[in-house]
C-alpha cells in the first residue's frame, strides 16, 4: 500500500519514527477493528508510547 505513489520507502531498509508508526497503527485499528481502538490506545499509553 505505501510503496505506491512514492508515499513511503519500502523494503528491508524501510523505517519510520515510533510516533508515526503508532499513528499508522491507530488508523488501521480505527478502520478495520474500531471496537479495539480504546484497548490499543490504553496499551500504548500504559507503555508510554502514546
Amino acid at each position: 500500500m505505501f510503496d505506491e505513489g512514492g508515499l513511503y520507502p519500502y523494503g528491508p531498509d524501510w523505517g519510520t519514527q515510533k510516533q508515526e508508526a503508532n499513528e499508522l497503527l491507530l488508523m488501521g485499528v480505527k478502520a478495520y477493528c474500531p471496537e479495539l481502538r480504546e484497548q490499543v490506545v490504553s496499551e500504548l499509553r500504559d507503555s508510554g508510547a502514546y
